[in-house]
């Protein structure tokens, strides 16, 4: 039948507006307004595949019920021109037939929940608890009945992760904090290898590959000491800093101090400002209001945190109040940390493990309890939660269990116990340095220690600091090697060099190792002037030229029996630490073992004295002679008053600017006889030497002279004789300073010469003019003197 298109137009409104009559469910709207009409909205609904329409009514406002118009829909046509349904779609199957592991998707999952395509993010957010790797359960044969270590993660974050189950009961890592990142050993075996590659750039955390930073501060208060970083700082520097590794350690605010509202310098400051006086027993402790709950949040998920109290319990420990560790935290229905319990409070070093010990009203040594004032100031009982008192920067645990065929199984944390391992050599630290620089020029270091005193410290840390320590019953507490030019150790006060010997020319000396001390005290020796350095010094001398190299010498082997061995006393001299010690200073009194002139013999030798000329000598048969002195001994050279009974003394003087000051033993009286010692003597001698040094010092200027043997020669009443090298006038000799810091047109100036009216040796300095009212002169030093015999 066929039908007019008016006809057709006709009954879909009639079916429209049949379909349309509204409805009581406000979620589908009854019709639409267009051009300020209303118009219905007509309901469809679909067609299904047995040919039923899925709603064909619904009851509207009228109480009557009404047919929806059904509808099948199209997606296409084929090659004829006839209508193509479209795909299915119900919620079923909706996820994967539509945006299933496909862009602006989501991911799938399988049966188990497991995602189906990796994650590709540019940022990940996880809560406090994650997991990666997972393991597959391992049981253990011949260990604890029914022991397993169960499935894990070889990746984690967060603690309390199942570890092990057993026939006891289970494992897990509750002694880990809840923030801590784990990258194996959730089971034997587990293993997870962290490779970490990096280019240092610039300063600061810029200038590492890594950090392990110990403190509370954050990331910017704690940023690694690595510099320069600006211009200003360049000229301080050596060198652009970078680091593989960098750690510090140092002291940490406790997390949460519980105390009386009203008690000082608290920090951080409780978030509710309550009162939290702590009530201590002997099991733990209550407090006046419950802890805040940003407090008691972080001590319930930290059990096993350390606690320090303020009460005194040992005034004579060296950390003297009462500590502990908590156990449980009690809390209130809210949530809030109401007491804490520990298993004792006790004091380091105390030696008392009393179980009664209470905060407050015990002490371990008699003494009164009272509160901490030196290292907390809170005037108040109180208890710290999470506090260390000794950081280690780096701890290393180095262990050699030795061969262990037969060891017994271990526990479900180690069920292996160690058998059969084949450790034999542990080596807790070793740093290898290479040198590839053909030019000599790269500095290399192995470890370095700088302690610093900063602004403020004390001049001096306590008493057991220390920058190395070797104990406990090892073979070698310091061992070291190298090459013969290698020095195992060298210091500002003692210095050894290396093994190699004295080279091969007659004379050649090398020093073994050389102690050095200041003559002044304190920081004077660093500063202070005059100074001199005094140092005991080891040293061998070869004594006939060796035949090598192609030289020909006395002795063809360069061997020990032409070497002579010299303990003795060095004065000055460069003993710098870093450089080899070497016999650059003043001989002064020495012991010389196999003498030149005395095989496998010993000589005692003063100031000057070498060889055969040594005061004292046992030959090599045993005998002990006592030798003609080129020094006259000192008794025959002091006056009959005894003052200068040694050849060897200290002298000074003083005066003021444009003076002459007259140079005299220290302790002389300053009178009209001043003199260094007598001119000649009784004994036949004809003059005298004098040596050693001399340096003067003002407000402005300084002077030194070394006085290098200064002869003054005396026949009969009135001869002066002086050496061929500059002496003036038959009388006397100036010299001046060589190294002076004068700045005016006048130097210094010292003379030497006689008292023919006290028939003495006499020194004395001229000053350089200086302004009115400078500052007095202070002359101080050494002169050996001696006489000199026919």
């Amino acid at each position: 039948m066929k039908i007019s298109f008016f006809t057709y137009l006709s009954i879909l409104s009639l079916l429209f507006v049949i379909s349309a009559t509204p409805h009581a469910n406000a979620n589908i709207p009854s019709g639409y307004l267009k051009n300020g009409q209303f118009h219905p909205v007509m309901l469809v609904s679909g067609v299904a595949s047995n040919g039923t329409v899925s709603v064909p009514s619904y009851k509207g406002n009228d109480g009557a019920w009404h047919d929806t118009v059904p509808f099948f829909q199209i997606c296409g046509l084929d090659s004829a021109g006839d209508p193509q349904a479209c795909p299915q779609v119900n919620v079923d199957n909706f996820l994967q037939t539509a945006s299933l592991n496909s862009p602006s998707g989501v991911a799938g999952l399988d049966a188990t929940g497991t995602l189906t395509q990796p994650i590709a993010t540019s940022a990940l957010t996880v809560s406090s608890q994650f997991r990666l790797a997972p393991m597959r359960t391992h049981k253990w044969l011949s260990t604890l009945s029914n022991s397993a270590q169960v499935g894990g993660y070889s990746v984690a974050r967060g603690n309390n992760s199942l570890l092990a189950t057993y026939s006891g009961g289970q494992v897990t890592d509750w002694a880990s904090p809840p923030e801590q990142m784990r990258f194996g050993g959730s089971q034997e075996y587990d293993s997870v290898p962290i490779n970490e590659h990096c280019f240092p750039y610039s300063w600061g955390n810029m200038g590492t590959c890594a950090q392990f930073m110990m403190g509370s501060q954050n990331v910017q208060g704690q940023a690694a000491g690595i510099g320069p970083s600006s211009a200003a700082q360049i000229p301080n520097y050596d060198n652009f800093d970078a680091a593989g590794i960098v750690q510090q350690a140092g002291g940490a605010t406790p997390y949460f101090t519980a105390t009386a509202a009203t008690a000082t310098n608290v920090m951080p400051v409780p978030s509710d400002g309550l009162d939290h006086t702590p009530s201590f027993t002997a099991t733990g402790a209550t407090f006046a209001n419950p802890l805040p709950a940003d407090a008691s949040a972080w001590i319930v998920a930290h059990p096993q945190v350390r606690l320090m109290t303020n009460e005194i319990g040992c005034v004579k420990c060296a950390i003297s109040t009462y500590v502990g560790t908590m156990q449980t935290a009690q809390t209130n229905s809210a949530g809030l940390v109401t007491g804490i319990t520990v298993d004792g409070w006790r004091v380091f070093g105390s030696g008392d493990s009393d179980s009664n010990q209470v905060p407050g009203q015990t002490t371990t040594d008699g003494s009164t309890p009272t509160l901490d004032t030196t290292w907390t100031k809170f005037g108040a009982p109180a208890l710290m939660f999470g506090v260390y008192t000794k950081a280690f920067n780096h701890y290393t645990l180095c262990s050699a269990p030795g061969p262990s065929p037969t060891a017994a199984p271990g526990d479900i944390n180690y069920p292996t116990g160690n058998r059969n391992q084949q450790l034999r050599d542990c080596e807790a630290w070793e740093a290898d340095l290479w040198n590839y620089d053909p030019t000599g020029q790269s500095i290399i270091h192995g470890q370095t220690v700088v302690f610093t005193k900063q602004s403020g410290a004390a001049e001096q840390p306590a008493a057991g600091s220390y920058n190395y320590y070797s104990a406990g019953p090892n073979l070698v507490g310091y061992q070291a090697s190298g090459e013969y030019f290698t020095q195992p150790f060298s210091s500002q006060s003692y210095r050894v060099n290396g093994y190699g010997g004295p080279t091969y020319n007659a004379g050649d000396t090398q020093v073994m190792a050389d102690w050095t001390m200041c003559d002044r005290a304190g920081y004077e020796c660093d500063g202070g002037w005059p100074r001199h350095t005094v140092r005991p010094t080891i040293w061998n001398t070869r004594n006939v030229a060796a035949d090598t190299n192609g030289k020909t010498g006395e002795d063809p082997t360069g061997s020990w029996a032409h070497i002579t061995t010299n303990i003795g006393v060095q004065v000055d001299g460069n003993s710098s630490q870093g450089t080899a010690p070497a016999m650059d200073g003043t001989v002064q009194e020495h012991i010389e073992l196999n003498p030149k002139s005395n095989g496998t013999g010993i000589g005692l030798c003063n100031y000057g004295q070498t060889d055969t000329t040594c005061g004292l000598i046992l030959d090599g048969t045993g005998v002990v002679h006592a030798t003609k002195s080129s020094q006259t001994p000192a008794a025959k050279v002091s006056r009959a008053d005894g003052l200068h009974a040694s050849s060897r003394m200290s002298v000074r003087g003083s005066g003021t600017s444009a003076a002459t000051i007259p140079i005299t033993p220290s302790g002389a009286a300053e009178d009209g006889s001043n003199y260094i010692g007598p001119l000649s003597n009784a004994g036949g001698a004809l003059g005298v030497m004098i040596s050693g040094d001399l340096a003067c010092v003002d407000g402005y200027d300084a002077a030194h002279w070394r006085l290098k043997g200064i002869w003054m020669a005396y026949a009969g009443s009135s001869q002066v004789v002086l050496p061929a090298d500059g002496g003036n006038n038959g009388n006397a000799k100036t010299q001046k300073p060589d190294d002076s810091t004068s700045s005016t047109s006048s130097a210094w100036v010292l003379t030497y010469g006689r008292d023919l009216a006290h028939n003495n040796v006499t020194l004395s300095v001229t000053l350089p003019s200086q302004a009115s009212g400078a500052p007095a002169v202070n002359c101080t030093g050494n002169v050996t003197y001696s006489a000199m015999d026919r």
